[in-house]
C-alpha cells in the first residue's frame, strides 16, 4: 500500500493520495514490482503529484531488537541536545548485529552519573549520561532488496521504519502506553506486535502467521478455491459461534468443479477459523521478549490489521491475553 502525505503550517498530516495493490492469497511468488508500481500510480493519480521518495515499513518478523546500556561522557558538565542524540545514535549502532542496519534507538530510561534522570535530561549537570536503549535493526540484505525494488519503480528510499512502532503510533493513546499495552497488528501473512510500558516501547517483533493462513485452512477443509475461501472469510467468518449458526448455511463451490456446490454451516466455518486465530494470539504472546514477565506488564491490548475485523476477534483475544482488549 502507498500513502502520500502533505504537511500544513501546523505540521498536521494531510492525506492527499492513497493507493493499494494486494497480492492474492494463492500467489506463491507475487510480483512485487508490479504491486509497487500499481500502488504508487494510484496514489499519484489521487494526489495529482509525482512521488519520488518513499518511507518503507518493515514488518515485525524482519526486525531484530536488542536492549543495551550506553554510557556517554559529558564534556562541559551540562547535558546538551547533541549529547542525547549522540547517546541514542551510539545505542542504535551498538544494538545492531553485524550485517544489519540500525533503524531506531528507543530510550527506555536515562540516568546521570548512575542516578535516575527525567525523560528529557537536557540542561542537567553531570559527568556521564547513562541510557538503557531498545535498538531496532534489519539485515543489510533487507535494505538492499528494498532499494533494488524501489529503484526499478523509479523511487528512492528515504527511510525504513519499524512497522509495529508505526502502527502503534497510529492506534494507541498515551495513557495506554503509560499503563502497559500490547498491540497486535494481524496482517495477511504476518502478525506484528509492539509492547509498551511506562510510556516507552520495550519490545517489538512479529510472527510468520496471519490472515492468509486462516484463508488456506478454509480452502483446505471445505475444498473451495482460495479466492472464494477468502471471500467467505470476509463475508461470513467469525471466531465465535452465535445462536443459530449451525442452521445458517454457506455455499462453497468445489475446487476444480465450480458447478458442484457443497453447503456448510456458519458454525462449521467458525470451528475452522477459531483454532488458527487463537494460535496467532498465542504465538504472538510467546514471542514477547521477557516471556512471562513481559505479559505481566500488559494492562490492556489493542488489535489492528485486517485479521482483527473478524467477528469475535476482540473477545477471543481478550480471553487468551487476559486483559481488556479493544480494536484500533
Amino acid at each position: 500500500a502507498q500513502l502520500t502525505e502533505a504537511l500544513d503550517g501546523d505540521y498536521e498530516v494531510d492525506v492527499v493520495g492513497v493507493g493499494q495493490h494486494g497480492a492474492s492469497p494463492k500467489d506463491k511468488a507475487p510480483d512485487f514490482d508490479a504491486a509497487i508500481r500499481s500502488a504508487v500510480e494510484a496514489a499519484e493519480r489521487m494526489a495529482g503529484d509525482r512521488i519520488r521518495h518513499v518511507h518503507v515499513a518493515a514488518a515485525g518478523r524482519s526486525l531484530t531488537t536488542r536492549r543495551i546500556g550506553v554510557d556517554l561522557d559529558i564534556e562541559g558538565g551540562v547535558i546538551t541536545r547533541e549529547d542525547v542524540v549522540d547517546c541514542l545514535a551510539q545505542g542504535a549502532r551498538a544494538a545492531a548485529p553485524e550485517g544489519s542496519e540500525p533503524l531506531h534507538a528507543f530510550k527506555i530510561r536515562y540516568a546521570i552519573d548512575g542516578e535516575p534522570a527525567p525523560d528529557d535530561p537536557v540542561g542537567l549537570a553531570g559527568a556521564a549520561l547513562n541510557a538503557e536503549i531498545l535498538g531496532v535493526s534489519v539485515k543489510d540484505s533487507y535494505v538492499a532488496n528494498v532499494e533494488s525494488m524501489l529503484g526499478r519503480a523509479g523511487l528512492e528510499l528515504d527511510e525504513i521504519v519499524a512497522a509495529p512502532f508505526a502502527a502503534a503510533e497510529a492506534v494507541l493513546i498515551d495513557d495506554e502506553k503509560e499503563l502497559g499495552v500490547l498491540m497486535l497488528d494481524i496482517g495477511a501473512r504476518t502478525t506484528s506486535y509492539a509492547l509498551f510500558d511506562r510510556g516507552v516501547l520495550i519490545g517489538c517483533g512479529g510472527i510468520g502467521v496471519g490472515g492468509d493462513h486462516i484463508t488456506r485452512d478454509i480452502a483446505q477443509i471445505f475444498g473451495a478455491p482460495i479466492t472464494y475461501a477468502e471471500r467467505m472469510k470476509t463475508l461470513h467468518g467469525s471466531v465465535l459461534t452465535g445462536p443459530g449458526d449451525e442452521h445458517r448455511l454457506v455455499d462453497f463451490p468445489q475446487l476444480g468443479d465450480g458447478a458442484e456446490i457443497v453447503r456448510h454451516s456458519k458454525a462449521e466455518l467458525a470451528a475452522v477459523i477459531a483454532p488458527r486465530f487463537e494460535e496467532i494470539v498465542e504465538l504472538s504472546l510467546a514471542a514477547l521478549p521477557g516471556g512471562a514477565a513481559a505479559r505481566r506488564s500488559v494492562r490492556r491490548a489493542v488489535l489492528t490489521g485486517g485479521g482483527s475485523l473478524l467477528l469475535g476477534a476482540r473477545e477471543t483475544a481478550e480471553r487468551i491475553i487476559g486483559v481488556k482488549t479493544r480494536l484500533g
